[in-house]
Parts: structure tokens; C-alpha cells; sequence
């Protein structure tokens, strides 16, 4: 059977945000505190590995699984803030063909994505996990420093 690229594999240490992607439609999810990325990552597309891996997390280690998890040809792009030097492996790199990019999701999509909202076509529900008021904007920032497992987005209200 051919691989169908339409999967959606994510990836997390937390059960909930696993559950809750499997709710928003990813077709499967890794836990990498128990399975190894990599491996269950082209098991699930038939030996090849995804043709986009995004890496969100940036943490020490996360770009490498990342480049090491794409297919051959595939594409790996890097969406995290870290200024922590962390290892990049050229061969991996070089003998895949991956393509590597960066993003800061700056691609004028800001109203587009707005417009899904407004029309019902993209479900937010749950994805506010905590609210403070904006006047309390730096307890929600430690609260955020705090990496607890609860946190989905934090929104800051005007009240």
C-alpha cells in the first residue's frame, strides 16, 4: 500500500494534549516520554517518515529528532523562539535533501485564520486553558514559566 500524506502525527509528553489533538483531528499521536519518535514515526507512514515535520517544542534535542523523523525530500521547519545552541547534523541533513526552514508564522494568514474563526470552521473550544486580567500580565507570564502540564493558552483579559 502507498503512504497517504494525509496523515497528522503529533507529538507530546502530556496524554491530554495527545487526546485533544486526536479530538482536533491528528490521525496519530507519539508520546516521546514512552516511544521513540523516530521509529513510530515511519511506522506510521509505511517506512518513508512524514514529508513535514514541524518542529513547535524547540527544546534541546527536538530539531534533530525532527530532521531524523522526516523522509527523504522531506521538509523541517523550526517555529521556536530557544537561543540555546543545540546540535544540528549536517549528514542528516545533506543525505535525506531535507529542506530546512524557519517560521514565525508571519505570512499575512493573520485575517485569513480570523475568518475561519468567524465563520465556525475552526473549533477554539478549549484551547484557553487560563485567563488572568491584563493588569495581572506578570503572574500569568510566571504562571506560563512554570511549564504546567495544564496550559494550553493563556489570554490576557481587558477587564
Amino acid at each position: 500500500a502507498l503512504y497517504s500524506p494525509r496523515k497528522v502525527i503529533v507529538v507530546d509528553i502530556d496524554e491530554p494534549k495527545l487526546e485533544a489533538a486526536l479530538q482536533n483531528g491528528a490521525t496519530d499521536v507519539i508520546n516521546s516520554k514512552n516511544e521513540d519518535v523516530v521509529a513510530r514515526a515511519k511506522e506510521l507512514t509505511d517506512g518513508y517518515g512524514p514529508t513535514v515535520v514541524i518542529d513547535c517544542a524547540c527544546f534541546h534535542g527536538s530539531f534533530l529528532t525532527a530532521c531524523k523523523a522526516a523522509g527523504n525530500a522531506g521538509r523541517v521547519i523550526t517555529m521556536g523562539f530557544s537561543i540555546a545552541p543545540d546540535e544540528i547534523n549536517q549528514f542528516v541533513i545533506t543525505s535525506k535533501e531535507l529542506d530546512v526552514r524557519g517560521s514565525r508564522l508571519q505570512n499575512h494568514k493573520f485575517q485569513t485564520v480570523i475568518d475561519l474563526v468567524n465563520k465556525g470552521k475552526i473549533n477554539l473550544n478549549g484551547s484557553i486553558s487560563h485567563t488572568f486580567k491584563l493588569t495581572d500580565a506578570q503572574a500569568a507570564f510566571d504562571f506560563n514559566d512554570t511549564h504546567d502540564p495544564s496550559i494550553r493558552k493563556i489570554a490576557l483579559l481587558n477587564d
